[in-house]
């Protein structure tokens, strides 16, 4: 457990696997921030607002748990799978390197409108 602000992030490089917080309240917490290092995510049934939540579910990268027994269960088959656990990491990591670089692309759309 971490109990202070601003540390979450660069500890994720550290674990196997993330619970997100949030997902059984008002909504889930980042799940970006434990994908970049190849995370699988799991979270609450509360996601509905969050399109990476989505994604990261049709790619098998994140899973929704809808109770403790939800939990155990999906916890149980990605740490004793080793290749279950494998493929949901390297499709966790490979879902960040595709959508990175959005500032770019932004930045380029907008040129021609700043430079007029």
């Amino acid at each position: 457990m971490v109990n202070a602000i601003g540390f979450l992030s660069s500890i994720y490089q550290y674990g196997t696997v993330a619970f997100i917080g949030g997902g059984f309240t008002n909504g889930i917490h980042n799940i970006l921030e434990p994908t970049v290092y190849g995370l699988p995510v799991l979270f609450g049934p509360n996601y509905k607002k969050f399109n990476e939540a989505f994604e990261v579910i049709d790619l098998n990268a994140g899973f929704v748990v809808n109770d403790a027994a939800d939990l155990t269960r999906q916890l149980s088959v990605l740490i004793e799978d080793l290749n279950v656990l494998s493929e949901s990491s390297r499709l966790a990591k490979n879902y960040v390197l595709k959508n990175s670089g959005a500032t770019n692309k932004i930045i380029d759309g907008l040129k021609p409108y700043l430079l007029a």
